[in-house]
């Protein structure tokens, strides 16, 4: 592993978030993965299940084909404005300049 993993003492548990890391400890032998029993069944699944559904029925009207072909020139002139600005500068940071371009 690169880093130490980190106990967690309300969990009772390490917590381990790099990837190589998580590699790792899945191929360890001596790996124990248990779930907390609040959080898989009963009320919280409910909750999530509820939330899910009305995350889903909002989004499914935004989502529709028409809707986001209607967003094609729109994408498209912004990825061009992009482009336009890291050639100018000789490069591109992708993250910075099309996930998060307004930072």
């Amino acid at each position: 592993m690169t880093a130490l993993p980190v106990f967690d003492d309300e969990a009772g548990s390490f917590i381990i978030t790099r990837y190589a890391d998580v590699r790792a400890a899945l191929a360890h032998p001596d790996l124990v993965v248990r779930k907390p029993l609040s959080e898989t069944g009963g009320e919280a699944a409910g909750r999530r299940a509820r939330r899910m559904s009305d995350l889903t029925g909002l989004l499914t009207k935004h989502l529709a084909s028409r809707e986001i072909a209607g967003l094609e020139e729109v994408a498209s002139a912004f990825v061009d404005g992009v482009l336009e600005r890291a050639t100018a500068r000789g490069k591109l940071e992708v993250v910075a300049d099309l996930a998060h371009p307004w930072r």
